[in-house]
This record gives C-alpha cells, sequence and structure tokens, in this order.
C-alpha cells in the first residue's frame, strides 16, 4: 500500500477514537477508549517518524517542515504520557486530552495537506510504494515494542 493512503487511514482510525473519547463522559468508557487510542497513536507516530519523516528529511524542500512535524510528534507524546497519569484530576485530564485532539486535528490537517503534497513531489509512485511497505513493517515493530 502507498504510504500517503496508510497513513491517511490510520488518522481516520485516531481521529474516530479521539471523537470517542470526547464525546464519552463516563471515565471507565473514557479511559479504555484512550489506551487504544494511545497506542494506536504511538505506534503511528513511531512508525511514521522512522519512514515518512525519516525520508523527507532527506530533502532540501521538505527538511524543514519534517523537523516541525517532528517536535509536533513530541508534544503529542508529551501529553499522552500527562493522560497516562492514573492520579490526573478529572477536569484537568478533560482539559488536557482536548488540547491533544486539537494538536493531533492541526497535526493531520498540516500533514495531509502541505506534507502529502510535498511528498509527490519530491517521492516517485515507487518511492510512495516502498515507504509505504516500510512503513507497515515499521507499524508491526512497533505494535510488539509499546505496552
Amino acid at each position: 500500500m502507498q504510504i500517503l493512503r496508510a497513513l491517511k487511514q490510520d488518522h481516520e482510525e485516531l481521529q474516530e477514537l479521539l471523537g470517542k473519547i470526547m464525546q464519552t463522559g463516563g471515565m471507565k468508557t473514557r479511559q479504555r477508549l484512550f489506551e487504544k487510542m494511545r497506542r494506536a497513536l504511538l505506534v503511528h507516530t513511531h512508525a511514521e517518524q522512522a519512514t515518512f519523516y525519516k525520508a523527507l528529511e532527506e530533502h532540501d524542500e521538505s527538511f524543514d517542515d519534517a523537523l516541525e512535524a517532528e517536535v509536533e510528534h513530541e508534544l503529542i507524546e508529551r501529553l499522552v504520557a500527562d493522560l497516562s497519569e492514573p492520579d490526573m484530576e478529572p477536569g484537568r485530564w478533560s482539559a488536557k486530552c482536548k488540547v491533544l485532539n486539537d494538536l493531533v486535528g492541526h497535526h493531520i490537517k498540516e500533514e495531509e495537506g502541505k506534507m502529502f503534497k510535498i511528498a509527490r513531489q519530491v517521492f516517485d509512485r515507487s518511492t510512495l510504494q516502498a515507504l509505504g511497505g516500510q512503513f507497515e513493517a515499521a507499524r508491526k515493530e512497533q505494535l510488539q515494542q509499546v505496552a
């Protein structure tokens, strides 16, 4: 599968999970959904960083944007770590989850717009296909590593 299609599928799953978390009132349900989303998000960002952004950093046209996306990944992971703390007050948890939802939404919008456009310019079809295979392999590896 081409990497842009694989990334878009992951984005849709993540946005759906985040939407469910934001709409759910019960903390037990939220925590269950959050754990599923946390794992999917970390697997995605680690695999994406190791394949898509690593490849984009090799081109002058995409280097700065790839670094910006890497910083966004770091912020997302910090929020996920904060939200994983078991003793967080529910109101603070909800506020941080809202910020995470907004940040992930912003990241996806930029990536699917600007970054996908740049990727189509710097990579040919066969490279996009090869990156898709690398991404899927990295996802499988990350599924085993992310607890």
